[in-house]
């Protein structure tokens, strides 16, 4: 739990600092959206990495309020299987929030961006794989026409 949890707060922090403008840029270029709107695209996924994060860590310690003779507890399974992502054309930071909420919580993802936004998306898993995800984690895979 925390190591997952401690990659996205990295990837957050990488995105709002060193990474940003590649990530505006990338959207830019990509997703042909003006500079304000990459600005809010990327600052929208710094948001959902940290919340994220945030609610999960939030969720995980909580400790359960059982009377004298209750057992309230929590059991955290991940699915067991994969998750499959499919990235929309013209949303990055909802491209980068489909894909790894599920891996926070121990998933694999099979994360398949739009075609119109291969770049883009390819651009949030690189990230992702900086700030300390596994290989094996994320499968990536397009579609060429």
């Amino acid at each position: 739990m925390a190591t997952s949890v401690a990659i996205f707060k990295k990837a957050a922090d990488l995105l709002s600092q060193k990474e940003r403008m590649r990530h505006v840029a990338a959207t830019m270029m990509n997703l042909s959206k003006n500079p304000f709107e990459a600005e809010i695209d990327v600052v929208e996924l710094i948001d959902f990495f940290r919340f994220n994060a945030f609610f999960y860590s939030a969720d995980f310690n909580r400790e359960s309020s059982s009377k004298e003779f209750e057992s309230i507890g929590w059991i955290w399974r991940p699915l067991e299987g994969f998750v499959f992502a499919i990235s929309p054309f013209n949303f990055y930071a909802l491209g980068g929030n489909l894909s790894t909420t599920s891996a926070m919580l121990g998933n694999v993802v099979l994360w398949k961006p739009s075609t119109n936004a291969v770049f883009a998306n390819y651009e949030i898993m690189k990230l992702l794989m900086h700030a300390g995800a596994s290989k094996g984690c994320y499968q990536f895979c397009f579609l060429s026409r």
